[in-house]
């Protein structure tokens, strides 16, 4: 694309970002957890005081912070249409104690004030050495020791804007429960439901998300020059020279992944030797960042990449954890409950369910020639399994080094055409370490016999070699070459409730002991009504139905209502 053009269009992208503040809006199933459950959440990425969803960032950032401001869990997520759903599983490692939940986007990074969205969250941990306070308070109730910061974000109405009704008030253990809902006063957006075990979710006066305000610890660079994500994550860093430590201008590197579905993108360094990729990719992958260039014999160099995640914090100190006698009877309940869950979830098919992944093809598409290993004999080197089975494809050796040529079928691209080898998605221009790999271990070969070109780079034939396990086999790697863990998107799930339509079910022995019934979100149709339903489970008591929508200025509106299980 014309430079000019580039940079109009930034412009107008600056113009246009330039005055889209974004609020991210945080529900959790509930505000009381023990260690070793999961902690379910909706998260909503608006345009501040509204509840206009924002289309500027595409990807958002959750952390459980200890009272230290250290993480103790980290996840980022993929929005769809600004908002997912999804879980963490609290760390049965962690103390007793309150934590912050907190949530932001890169682009809310970029003030100085950091406006991110936060709720304070109590974890007990019966399994640690202070599972409980060592005082009881008498008065004071779990409820009254969350925070007291800038709170807006839940905002108690007179007359609750959302109407639910049961179809009936004691219901007994694996029965049906429906529930119905009406939009009275005033339209919300993004309505989320949970059912919990009642005490569970502290009372509305308490439950708030807050800004963290002038009261910061900075741990690292002030964060003010950050783009937005509006593709994906972008991933950034600089390549220095090792030896003097400056950094390295104008060259050319690519990112790749260990994987069946590879990427190959480009990005040249700036004056500064800054870089920039944008990825999608899901789950824990092996993340490879190298030059371009094939021969770096004389490129002495060492790369380093910018946190994914905000080295801002609140300075805000949390309060003191005490319980009254009620709420330590409450929480010995919950975990008692979650440890009888532990042993039989394994054998029940309800808890969550993956949201589905769109499959990425290689960045090539299809090959046109791909030789399956396990289809022939088995021959004892890689030099013979390139030479006998991969079609148009031939190993050369010149000066004492090897060259894997490619070539077409027809006469329509010179035979001496540049050829690019890659391994589980990585290439590799070494090709002597890939002739050392055993064929016991490949897969298959693809073969693209046509020049393949990218970001007005060609680069040539394409040999891509897929191992068995997909980590890349026993191949010696350069060691310069910046390799990394990364933990890329986690997915959105789906909450599954027990289901006990059937008696075979019902009268399961399987004990079901759940703290939490239901949780999710759910559209209103046109004329402001909806409807849910599900089964309660072995543990008698009182319930709670949290009903939670956006209002126009961005605001949380909470309804509830109870049944009991008797």
């Amino acid at each position: 694309m014309n430079q000019r053009i580039v940079i109009i269009l930034i412009l107008l992208l600056i113009c246009k970002i330039g005055k889209a503040q974004e609020n991210i809006v945080i529900r959790t199933d509930r505000d009381s957890y023990v260690g070793g459950e999961e902690l379910w959440f909706h998260i909503n990425n608006h345009l501040i005081d509204s509840n206009v969803t924002s289309d500027l960032s595409k990807v958002v950032y959750v952390e459980l912070l200890n009272g230290n401001n250290i993480p103790v869990a980290q996840n980022k997520l993929k929005l769809n249409d600004g908002s997912i759903t999804s879980f963490i599983t609290i760390p049965d490692t962690i103390s007793t104690g309150h934590y912050i939940f907190r949530a932001y986007t890169r682009w809310m990074r970029n003030i100085n004030k950091p406006d991110f969205s936060s709720k304070t969250l109590t974890v007990v941990n019966p399994f640690s050495k202070n599972a409980y306070p060592k005082q009881v308070a008498q008065s004071v109730s779990i409820s009254d020791t969350t925070n007291s910061n800038n709170a807006k974000s839940i905002r108690p109405t007179k007359k609750p804007s959302l109407s639910i009704k049961t179809d009936g008030q004691k219901y007994g253990n694996r029965e049906e429960v429906n529930v119905s809902l009406a939009q009275e006063s005033i339209d919300l957006e993004d309505i989320t439901v949970s059912v919990v075990k009642k005490g569970l979710v502290k009372p509305e006066r308490s439950i708030s998300t807050y800004h963290n305000g002038t009261n910061l610890i900075v741990n690292g660079p002030y964060e003010g020059k950050l783009l937005p994500e509006y593709k994906g994550e972008l991933i950034e860093g600089q390549i220095l020279n090792r030896d003097s430590g400056l950094p390295i201008k104008d060259e050319k590197l690519v990112i790749s992944f260990v994987s069946q579905d590879p990427i190959f993108q480009f990005s040249t360094s700036d004056s500064l030797g800054h870089f920039r990729f944008v990825v999608n990719r899901y789950g824990k992958q092996e993340m490879v960042i190298q030059p371009y260039d094939k021969d770096t014999t004389k490129l002495n160099y060492k790369i380093n990449l910018d946190p994914g995640f905000s080295q801002y914090y609140s300075k805000m100190s949390l309060p003191e954890l005490s319980f009254t006698d009620d709420e330590v009877k409450l929480l010995n309940k919950a975990i008692v409950n979650m440890q009888i869950n532990t042993i039989y979830s394994a054998h029940r098919p309800d808890g969550q369910l993956k949201d589905s992944i769109d499959l990425v093809a290689p960045f090539y598409g299809e090959a046109e020639i791909i030789t399956t290993i396990d289809q022939f004999i088995e021959l004892p080197t890689m030099e013979e399994v390139i030479k006998e089975i991969v079609p148009y494809t031939v190993l050369r050796k010149r000066k004492g080094e090897y060259s894997i040529k490619v070539f077409e079928s027809k006469p329509l691209y010179p035979r001496d055409g540049e050829t690019l080898t890659f391994v589980d998605g990585v290439p590799v221009n070494n090709v002597e370490s890939i002739l050392q790999m055993l064929p016991s271990e490949l897969d298959r070969i693809e073969v693209v016999n046509v020049n393949y070109y990218m970001q007005n780079e060609e680069l040539g034939r394409l040999v891509c070699f897929y191992t068995n396990k997909g980590n890349t086999g026993s191949l010696d790697f350069d060691t310069r070459i910046f390799r990394q863990a990364r933990e890329c998107y986690r997915p959105g799930y789906t909450f599954v409730s027990s289901d006990y339509s059937s008696l075979e079910r019902k009268k399961s022995r399987l004990a079901d002991y759940r703290n939490v019934l239901y949780f999710g979100s759910l559209e209103m149709s046109e004329d402001n009504k909806a409807s849910f339903s599900f089964y309660t489970c072995d543990d008698k008591g009182e319930y709670e139905i949290i009903v939670e929508g956006i209002d126009e200025n961005g605001c949380i509106q909470r309804s509830r209502t109870s049944f009991e299980v008797k």
